[in-house]
């Protein structure tokens, strides 16, 4: 009679105890589903902004090249897991349409990395570069984002590159002075 009392009362708390647990599993999955949900709306929100603001930008100015960070400088911290860097848009503000190729290119530096170690703070390990084809009097419906990621060995120091951009082979747009700047 003991045996089935305690065997009885074991079955219970475990039962009870796989409740709970169940309970806090769906919970827990409930509070993840909404973090990740949320952060996707911000995500949203931070790239609509961002666009409209390249947009404001080109119907302001007469602007072929449009930068965010506008100064052109970004300042990361070394050992960050979360890889950042700059955008860019263009507008094409020629009669014809044509193919247009960015490149990224090193230019100096102020602690001696030099071109290579340049080369190897950028997110995917070579310089971008890329293309795509613009109509006359459009620009890019989302603006090209170039990442940067810092190592913890990565020496405090300054980094500048080029933005050149050729529609169709010749010269669109050529220098635009960007900067890393390691903290």
């Amino acid at each position: 009679m003991k045996n089935n009392k305690a065997a009885m009362e074991m079955s219970v708390g475990t039962i009870v105890t796989i409740v709970l647990l169940m309970s806090v599993l769906v919970l827990g999955l409930i509070l993840t589903k909404g973090i990740f949900s949320s952060s996707q709306k911000a995500v949203s929100q931070i790239d609509s902004s961002l666009i409209n603001e390249v947009n404001k930008l080109f119907a302001e100015e007469n602007r072929k090249l449009v930068l965010m960070p506008t100064d052109g400088v970004v300042e990361l911290k070394k050992g960050n897991d979360k890889p950042a860097g700059f955008a860019f848009s263009i507008y094409n503000n020629q009669e014809t349409s044509g193919v247009f190729e960015y490149k990224v290119e090193y230019v100096q530096d102020t602690c001696g990395i030099g071109s290579t170690g340049a080369k190897n703070l950028f997110e995917y390990k070579n310089y971008p570069t890329g293309s795509f084809t613009l109509a006359s009097g459009t620009s890019l419906d989302t603006p090209y984002s170039v990442f940067f990621s810092i190592p913890d060995e990565a020496p405090l120091c300054s980094i500048e590159y080029k933005l050149t951009v050729t529609k169709d082979g010749t010269p669109y747009f050529s220098g635009e002075q960007l900067f890393l700047r390691i903290k």
